[in-house]
């Protein structure tokens, strides 16, 4: 009986002190989350801008687990774990009491306004996976206790304005997948000590000032896949341990100080996987490895502006070239052989060819008449080319620039491939220096003065934030005697539509941290832009202003992604709305525009209209939405883009999307209030699926046949800013 108590007795303290831990331990939940709730009031009270917003849901009256924006809590202890704050237009600094996130795995600001240092205290996360602060405008050195962060997987700092040299200690990050610093200020070497970082699959730096050499110790890097040091001031010799990486996907040393030799077996047993070479600007010298022909995954390859000797071998097995650039070489050719040139055909996706500024003698062969449909740059002058140019090449449909200046070619350029100009880059150094873009017409065409009197009376005009600037314009004689005239613009610094839709580095190896695409609110923002730079032109100014050429590769993007409209050449003033007749006067034969964009009235001889520029909007539109050109091979006889799209209305429209729209969704919605409040009955992918629907159906409401039926352009602002509320969360789908 004794024992039998003695047992009840210890059982019931046993029940006590766990009812007393189970009490404490829930009365301390409260008490830690609360230090989390107090470092993020001080990380709102450093924030001086909240232009959407985000932030107002942090207030007291609020869960912070269940209703704070941007917020992710764990499930059993209630800490915060992750804070996602990105593409949210904040501006201000960023609180040090953010080390007090002790259980925080996520940090992602990305695409904010934040400026000053990035604080120390980061080092104080040791559960940090991701730390994403890249596009804002944090300055000083890169915090050196990052280090402290042994579990750091992705470290994304690129587009700020970062100072002092690369920390050795980062090298301790062991874990570490993804290291971008690209677009910063930093100076100083590459520490050895970046070769231990055993799970570094993307190493990009490019854009800032780091010299010396490349350190043997990089070869170490047994999974890195994409390589990107250009624009730096990198010496020396490539190492022939780097040169041995199989893994490696995309190369680029572009715009630096380097030299040597390319070594044999490239794209065979060197670099078998690569997808993308870019050593251009720089001071290689040797011979084109003829194991380059092997390469059959290679979609970039560019050597430009180098001092390549001897002869290019033959592509016709390197099928999916995309782009092949090898000016400003020493590259010459037996006997007038251009037999490359002719392997290119094999090159069915081929949009760049240039092999300007070489030694190439003989006469084009007829087969460049059928390299690819989708070439939009060919570039085959200075250098010693004779006879005639080939009548068909006239085929190449979706050329935009053609360029055989200083060669010996004689007879006529096809009428068929006459271009207005010619577009450059180059440096103005008063009042201070700027980089610029200049386009010098060729006069030799037709239509060139006009689109010179066009440019000029509709640009020194129009000011809107979406359209590109003129700063001057030139007309006078060149060196030779000869008439000269050009156009200077702002110089827009990430390239235009075209480039970022079709073949941007990012989709070629398909990084998934570092933005090289456009994902879906990146497409709406700049759908957006171009469509109130039309509804400018069309309704805001005091002279309607119809563009004419709207297509993707005259819409140029700023460093934020900002979009603006280019290339006024063929723009018309309409003077009297009710009959619109062009104040300059074209043949009634010239195209009005670009094949694949121009409005099917005008084929017809129907005059200029704002019609006309909603069709090309819509289809420009719908271009966005599935990756796809108008003029694709798939559109054969009847079938086209928009009823491609139409078809697919409204149950088959994520099937035709360009894949990367839903790939990136959790990107365009990480900011949605009902996503951070894991409501089980929200579908996500429904809300983006929504989204793709309503911008297909603008885009065919927006190119159908009949102009008058044709969706104004100023309620196509409106709706796809609805689009855009529903993606950001701002607005319930």
């Amino acid at each position: 009986m004794e024992s039998s108590c003695m047992g009840v007795r210890i059982w019931s303290v046993s029940m006590l002190l766990f009812s007393l831990m189970i009490i404490t331990l829930a009365s301390s939940y409260p008490r830690e989350n609360e230090v989390d709730r107090l470092s993020l009031l001080a990380f709102k009270s450093e924030i001086v801008s909240d232009a959407l917003g985000i932030l107002s849901s942090w207030n007291d009256t609020s869960n912070l687990c269940g209703e704070w924006q941007g917020i992710t809590c764990g499930r059993r202890h209630q800490r915060v774990t992750v804070l996602d704050l990105q593409s949210s237009q904040l501006n201000g600094t960023l609180s040090s009491r953010i080390g007090n996130l002790s259980f925080l795995r996520t940090l992602n600001l990305q695409n904010n306004s934040f400026y000053a240092t990035i604080p120390q205290e980061i080092g104080r996360l040791s559960r940090l996976r991701s730390l994403h602060l890249g596009d804002n405008s944090f300055q000083g050195d890169i915090p050196v206790n990052i280090s402290n962060c042994f579990h750091l997987q992705y470290l994304v700092l690129a587009n700020n304005t970062l100072s002092g040299k690369l920390p050795m200690e980062l090298g301790s990050l062991l874990k570490l997948q993804v290291l971008s610093l690209r677009r910063n200020n930093l100076v100083g070497e590459i520490p050895p000590s970046f070769g231990n970082l055993s799970s570094l699959e993307y190493l990009l730096m490019e854009e800032n000032r780091l010299q010396g050499g490349l350190m043997s110790s990089l070869g170490k890097l047994k999974s890195l896949s994409v390589l990107a040091l250009g624009m730096n001031n990198l010496s020396g010799t490539i190492p022939p341990s780097i040169y041995n990486l199989s893994s490696i996907q995309y190369i680029s040393v572009i715009g630096n100080l380097l030299h040597g030799t390319l070594p044999s077996g490239l794209g065979y047993r060197i670099f078998p996987n690569r997808q993308v070479f870019r050593f251009q600007m720089n001071m290689f010298s040797g011979t084109i490895p003829s194991t380059i022909s092997n390469a059959s995954h290679l979609l970039q390859f560019g050597i430009s502006f180098n001092h390549f000797t001897g002869e290019v071998p033959s592509l016709a097995r390197v099928s999916s070239l995309v782009r092949l650039e090898m000016d400003d070489n020493f590259l010459r050719n037996e006997d007038g052989d251009l037999n490359f040139l002719s392997s290119l055909i094999n090159c069915t996706s081929l949009q760049l060819l240039d092999i300007s500024g070489n030694n190439f003698q003989g006469v084009l062969p007829e087969s460049v008449s059928n390299l690819s449909t989708k070439l939009t740059v060919m570039t085959l002058g200075w250098n010693q080319l004779h006879g005639s140019i080939p009548i068909g090449i006239g085929n190449l449909l979706n050329l935009g620039l053609l360029s055989f200046e200083e060669n010996l070619l004689a007879d006529t350029i096809p009428t068929s491939v006459c271009s207005s100009g010619s577009v450059y880059w180059g440096v103005l150094d008063q009042p201070e220096e700027r980089i610029v873009a200049v386009k010098v017409l060729n006069l030799h065409s037709s239509r060139a003065s006009r689109s010179f009197i066009s440019e000029c009376e509709v640009l020194k005009n129009i000011r809107h934030r979406n359209l590109v600037r003129l700063l001057t314009a030139c007309s006078s004689i060149d060196f030779q005697g000869n008439e000269f005239k050009a156009l200077v613009f702002e110089f827009m610094l990430d390239g235009n539509l075209d480039e970022w839709l079709h073949y941007s580095a990012q989709r070629v190896v398909g990084l998934p941290i570092v933005q090289l695409h456009l994902n879906l609110l990146q497409r709406v923002n700049i759908a957006i832009d171009i469509a109130s730079a039309l509804d400018y032109l069309h309704n805001r100014f005091h002279v309607p202003i119809v563009h004419c050429d709207l297509k993707p590769s005259n819409v140029l993007l700023e460093k934020d992604m900002t979009a603006c409209v280019c290339d006024f050449g063929l723009a018309t003033f309409l003077l009297d709305t009710s009959c619109p007749v062009p104040s300059v006067q074209y043949p009634s034969n010239s195209i009005r525009g670009t094949i694949g964009y121009i409005a099917p009235e005008y084929g017809m001889g129907s005059a200029v209209s704002t019609h006309g520029d909603v069709y090309s909007y819509g289809i420009l539109l719908l271009e966005m939405l599935t990756g796809t050109r108008p003029t694709d091979d798939m559109f054969r006889d009847d079938k086209n883009l928009h009823n491609f799209v139409l078809m697919a209305l409204p149950e088959r429209v994520k099937e035709i999307c360009d894949p990367v729209l839903l790939q990136e969704k959790e990107n365009c919605t990480s900011t949605n209030p009902a996503s951070n409040r894991n409501d089980v009955q929200y579908d996500e992918t429904q809300r983006i699926e929504d989204c793709l629907i309503s911008i297909a159906r603008i885009g065919v409401a927006c190119s159908v046949h009949m102009p008058k039926a044709r969706m104004e352009i100023g309620k196509v602002v409106a709706e796809l800013r609805v689009i855009r509320d529903i993606l950001t969360g701002n607005l319930d789908a």
